[in-house]
């Protein structure tokens, strides 16, 4: 990097450091009036939320028909709708799925699709449909981040017994009677948007007679526990309410304020009993909110945000001195501050995404703060005055921590660019580090020589028994390299044996990554909240499914109760005589002494011995990511009659059965369980009806396994094996979710190439070499090994998260290497050899190059221990960093000599062929 451009901006960076150390007392006072403001930021004015929401481009439709005939609501509903809505601009395909009496179907757009148009479009079209008269749709647009799609909190409202077992004689019609009032009230408050009644009981058409009539068309149920970790649960008949807040409150304060609300209306006489006489008493509870898991989420960041900070201050004092830390503290403190002005600026939330990516930050920024301090002690302990200090430590090490976060930088931008569903729920985290990291880069070079002016400034220069020790160390390592020009025939064998060393950790690498399963997006290991869904078999009735589901609430209370804080029938979607799901709340993981996984373990044995004759009964824990399917397999045998695609369903179902299928690697798993759906009813892909078949593994790599099966079924059931079953019969290959995250989890195959060439040209640019930017991504391969050791050890997949954790892990790794290598180049520019230049750089460099390692993993490691949806990713950079460092320390340093030497021998045989 020795050219007058690197010089002059090396001098700029360097005045611009030394005028915030000179003119301290103004530049104080406007970094108090930021850090006020940033305090302000991240206690008051930024909202808080869980996940962001998210556009989806799919509109879904919801209607009831009262014929008790699939077929007939196919054909005289569905059909006409789906043919209404075909050429609606941007649609890209539709889904549908039939019963007796209602029917469900999707449609999806394309990306660049705005979501509320498209949904006021089809509610346009479907209102001239032509269906029967009286046939109503419910037309909406898909929110994951709302309860039912689009309320974000369940109020659950009933009547509670006194004792458990006993009964509470009341009509559900009147429970949803006073749930309306209940309703109505809500939406008097100025805070709450809206409060509709979910009903249970509904008014339609009667087709033979035309005529209005009430009708049951679902049930619920709530169960609660008086105190965490009681077993009294008690489950009761109840009617949702669906709450929606304004823009005045955020996600935390609806709980609050729906609290508030429902002790005031507890106290209403329109709604009070007399519980001695009646045996049972009038309630409103929360039955479902985000507000709950949201605080645990935020509160847990936030632990390990600011124990992050204070393990990295611990390190800061252990490996420079204690004026260092207490620097480094407020610089850390100091970029999170700034970092909420801007996401308040630019209209971001605080938030379980951009909270993770500040926690991931730390790993990242300290690097700045640790290179800047760590030069500028050195330079004091070399009797440099403040001032004199702190110019030529920026000058020292400013360009390459320049090059280092524009690195990291770069390799966090293509992330934005992923697409789809999954890239824009993500594409928050990579906005936030390159903030945090711009920040960071900008308060390195001003903040760190504002605060040395009163934490550096009385420091003593001699070095200090912890220094003489550290010191010590790096010599010693750095005394290798130089064995070549001392001990020549020892120094050979050395290098070959550390040339050796990183051959070997590269090859283990394939070692590991066979060993590592591959799932995109695996289960966490525990979870706060289970689903359960039945599916009830054919023929069974309202009242009978109602039965079933008082049966199965006995286990859940006995099996869960004490665990379990509250469970909610119809979270997600209705309860009916076709099924019904339940979402349980448990009480949180770290207050537990069983995992989720032994919970549906037990849940699932019990539940299949009490009602496992009467419905289908599946069990999964809610993650923070996509949900994990039990039957994540899917093929679908697509053609009009079903006489002809029942059969080949039921051949693929048996074919599947038991079946052993054989991974891509060579290894082997076997398929546990199938089911076939859609002959019940009538289900249509684009209008096309099919039915499908699902299976599940042993194994939890899903992502290789579906591909495994995918190919088996498709060796088997050849295009000439399917004729052999009727004309026009087809087979598709839709996994649901697992097929999208594929989709992006290919896209990330774009984004690390297209990351690398970035890091290659910006070096290129930055060295004026085109050797030395291969030499520098070397800490790349070198990281690697780590990674896969990593996960292998831990139990972790090779997952989206994972990957998402190799990208941060290439900006940090390749840091060191850039700062060794500049440190290698300033030193030949002073005239030293290229051995000697390397061992001078890896002493110098030694200490700040361990630190930052050190403070790196000691910042994720509480992230990896306390949050099972965030380990994977903090794991891969917390392996892959140590594994880099370790091979940079030992075998950089013979790359760097053998590059400098083939490099000292082109430009010589380049200069002889000038000559002749």
């Amino acid at each position: 990097m020795a050219n007058k451009g690197t010089s002059g901006f090396r001098d700029f960076l360097s005045n611009v450091s030394v005028r915030f150390f000179d003119e301290w007392k103004i530049k104080s006072a406007v970094f108090g009036l930021i850090f006020i403001f940033g305090l302000l930021s991240y206690t008051t004015f930024l909202p808080r939320e869980g996940f962001p929401p998210i556009q989806f481009p799919l509109t879904l439709v919801n209607g009831v028909y009262f014929v008790d005939d699939a077929e007939a609501v196919d054909r005289d509903v569905v059909q006409p709708a789906l043919a209404a809505i075909e050429d609606v601009e941007g649609i890209t395909e539709t889904f549908s799925n039939t019963g007796p009496n209602n029917f469900t179907f999707f449609a999806f757009f394309d990306e660049d699709v705005d979501a509320e148009a498209a949904n006021t479009e089809v509610q346009s079209r479907l209102a001239d449909a032509n269906v029967p008269d009286g046939v109503e749709f419910d037309a909406i647009s898909l929110n994951p981040a709302a309860y039912l799609n689009e309320y974000d909190l369940l109020l659950s409202v009933g009547y509670v017994p006194n004792q458990t077992g006993s009964e509470v004689n009341v009509d559900i019609e009147e429970i949803q009677d006073k749930a309306a009032i209940v309703a109505e009230e809500f939406k008097q408050d100025e805070r709450i948007a809206n409060a509709e009644v979910v009903e249970l009981v509904q008014q339609a058409p009667d087709p033979a007679t035309g005529e209005i009539v009430s009708r049951q068309t679902g049930f619920n149920f709530f169960g609660t526990s008086p105190s965490p970790g009681s077993s009294d649960v008690i489950f009761y008949k109840a009617v949702t309410v669906g709450i929606n807040k304004t823009d005045s409150i955020d996600i935390l304060e609806l709980n609050d304020v729906v609290k508030e609300l429902s002790e005031r209306l507890e106290r209403d006489d329109r709604l009070r009993t007399d519980s001695l006489n009646t045996g049972y008493y009038f309630d409103i509870s929360i039955g479902a909110d985000f507000g709950s898991s949201i605080a645990t989420q935020i509160n847990s960041l936030q632990s390990n945000l600011f124990s992050g900070i204070l393990a990295v201050s611990l390190i800061s004092w252990l490996l420079i001195t204690w004026r260092a830390s207490l620097i480094t503290a407020v610089f850390m403190l100091g970029v999170m501050l700034v970092t909420m002005i801007v996401l308040l600026a630019v209209g971001y939330t605080l938030n379980t995404i951009t909270l993770f990516a500040l926690v991931l930050s730390l790993g990242l920024f300290v690097d700045d703060a640790t290179i800047v301090i760590e030069a500028i002690v050195a330079a004091r302990a070399k009797g440099r005055k403040p001032r004199e200090a702190i110019k030529e430590a920026v000058s020292k090490v400013a360009p390459a921590s320049f090059a280092g976060s524009l690195t990291t930088i770069l390799v966090f931008l293509p992330l934005t660019f992923i697409s789809g569903i999954l890239g824009e729920f993500i594409r928050l985290m990579p906005v936030t580090v390159i903030i945090s990291l711009t920040v960071s880069l900008l308060l390195s070079l001003t903040l760190i020589p504002l605060l040395s002016r009163f934490g550096l400034k009385n420091m003593q220069t001699k070095p200090n028994a912890k220094t003489r020790m550290f010191d010590s160390i790096a010599q010693a390592f750095a005394g290798l390299p130089l064995l070549l020009k001392t001990r020549p025939r020892i120094g050979k064998h050395v290098a070959v044996g550390m040339v050796l060393l990183s051959f070997v950790f590269v090859m283990g690498t394939g070692y590991f990554a066979q060993k590592v399963e591959f799932n995109i997006f695996p289960a966490s290991d525990d979870s706060d909240q289970l689903n359960i869904n039945y599916e009830f078999a054919q023929g069974t009735s309202l009242q009978q499914a109602e039965l079933i589901a008082e049966r199965a609430n006995t286990v859940i209370t006995e099996e869960v109760g004490e665990n379990m804080v509250r469970a909610l029938y119809g979270g997600f979607s209705p309860s009916n005589e076709r099924g019904a799901d339940i979402v349980v709340e448990l009480v949180p993981f770290t207050d537990r002494e069983v995992t989720s996984f032994e919970l549906i373990e037990v849940l699932e044995e019990s539940l299949q011995q009490e009602i496992g004759q009467a419905a289908e009964v599946t069990i999964s824990q809610i993650d923070n990511g996509p949900p994990v399917e039990d039957l994540p397999f899917k093929v679908q045998i697509i053609g009009e009659d079903p006489a002809n695609t029942v059969p080949l369903a039921q051949d693929i179902q048996d074919f599947l059965t038991d079946r052993t299928i054989e991974r891509a690697n060579g290894t082997t798993s076997t398929i546990t369980e199938t089911d076939l759906s859609g002959v019940r009813g009538v289900a249509r892909t684009n209008g096309d009806r099919y039915v499908e078949v699902s299976a599940g593994f042993e194994d939890s790599d899903v992502s290789a396994l579906v591909t495994a099966a995918q190919t088996a079924v498709e060796e088997e059931f050849t295009d000439s094996r399917l004729a052999e079953y009727g004309d026009q019969i087809t087979l598709g290959f839709d996994f649901g979710q697992e097929s999208d995250s594929a989709e992006s989890f290919a896209a990330l195959g774009v984004v690390f190439p297209v990351a690398i060439l970035a890091i290659l040209v910006l070096l290129a640019i930055q060295f004026r070499s085109i050797l030395q930017p291969l030499l520098i991504i070397l800490a790349i391969p070198f990281s690697i090994f780590g990674v896969f050791l990593g996960l292998y050890v831990t139990d972790n997949s090779l997952s989206f998260f994972s990957a998402i954790g190799m990208i941060g892990l290439i900006g940090i790794a390749v840091n060191n290497t850039i700062l060794l290598t500049d440190y290698a180049n300033q030193e030949k520019q002073a005239g030293k050899g290229r051995v000697e230049a390397i061992s001078s750089a890896l002493q110098q460099r030694f200490r700040p190059l361990l630190a930052t390692t050190i403070t790196t993993i000691v910042a994720l490691l509480p992230l990896a221990l306390n949050d099972p949806f965030w380990e994977p990713l903090a794991y891969t950079i917390i392996f892959g960093l140590a594994s880099s460092t370790i091979l940079v320390i030992l075998s950089f340093p013979y790359y760097y000599i053998m590059s400098e030497t083939a490099s000292a021998f082109a430009k010589r045989g380049y200069n002889r062929l000038r000559k002749k």
